[in-house]
């Protein structure tokens, strides 16, 4: 399937769905701008869903039980974001979010990176990653291996993957992480959560 069609036809099913999306603490659900201000989508699980979340499973093969999260979409106009935050609740021994796919749909904008504030910028030379990486705050050289903080840039078409979950089922704190404010134009990216057991002891 053509990636580019796919995400196409991701982003036209979300446009009569967008609704402004919430934040959850405990069992309270309510929109607070200050923390996450974008709009939300609940993708329909046609044809091209269904492909998008059978390729999600065949990446994490080596997984058994595992479940994709009902697919959704975020569009982050100017000034949206989302502050740090873990995708991983850790409110169950059973099961939890155990990996996470951020993809970006569109992203004809300035700003608007996913920031890892607790990951070390990679030992490389800066031409090598210096177009999926943003590099100003860590000088003309890129990272020297001790600078911590990871911001990936939004580009249509890219995917960023993490794990959640260690293997004692306990949240890595390394995946604390933002959406940062878009400054100019509009992002539109795809959650891909996907759950398993948690195997916490």
């Amino acid at each position: 399937m053509n990636s580019s069609k796919s995400l196409s036809s991701v982003k036209t099913c979300s446009e009569d769905k967008w609704a402004a999306s919430t934040v959850t603490s405990g069992t309270e659900t309510s929109i607070q701008k200050d923390i996450r201000f974008s709009e939300v989508a609940l993708v329909d699980r046609d044809d091209v869903v269904r492909c998008i979340e059978h390729r999600s499973r065949a990446f994490q093969g080596w997984r058994p039980d595992l479940h994709i999260e009902r697919l959704r979409t975020q569009r982050y106009g100017v000034g949206g974001h989302y502050k740090h935050h873990y995708d991983w609740s850790g409110g169950s021994r059973e099961a939890d979010r155990v990996s996470t796919f951020m993809v970006y749909v569109d992203a004809d904008c300035e700003g608007g990176g996913t920031e890892f504030p607790r990951i070390k910028m990679p030992n490389v030379e800066k031409g090598r990653w210096c177009e999926f990486l943003e590099y100003e705050k860590n000088g003309p050289e890129g990272g020297n291996g001790n600078d911590f903080g990871v911001t990936f840039k939004p580009i249509k078409g890219n995917a960023v993957f993490w794990e959640n979950l260690g293997p004692d089922g306990r949240g890595y704190e390394q995946t604390f992480h933002a959406g940062l404010p878009v400054l100019r134009g509009e992002k539109v990216g795809l959650n891909i959560w996907s759950w398993g057991p948690a195997r916490r002891t």
